[in-house]
């Protein structure tokens, strides 16, 4: 996987602050901004993410929290 040329400033954000709390192991990135890791063909908005499976309750606590 590659970063992506093009991620809007408000998932970038998001995803920073994760990141930098230690969270990013909690969640799975998909749709379009997971894809763009492999393939840059378009531009989105969005960020479609699920619960990675190993995330506790804590977790999920906290990344609500942060977001």
């Amino acid at each position: 996987p590659r970063r992506p040329r093009h991620i809007p400033y408000y998932a970038e954000a998001c995803l920073e602050a994760l990141a930098a709390n230690g969270l990013g192991k909690s969640i799975s990135l998909g749709g379009a901004l997971g894809l763009l890791h492999y393939l840059d063909y378009r531009p989105t908005h969005d960020v479609d993410a699920w619960w990675a499976p190993g995330a506790t309750a804590e977790d999920r606590r906290r990344v609500i929290e942060v977001v």
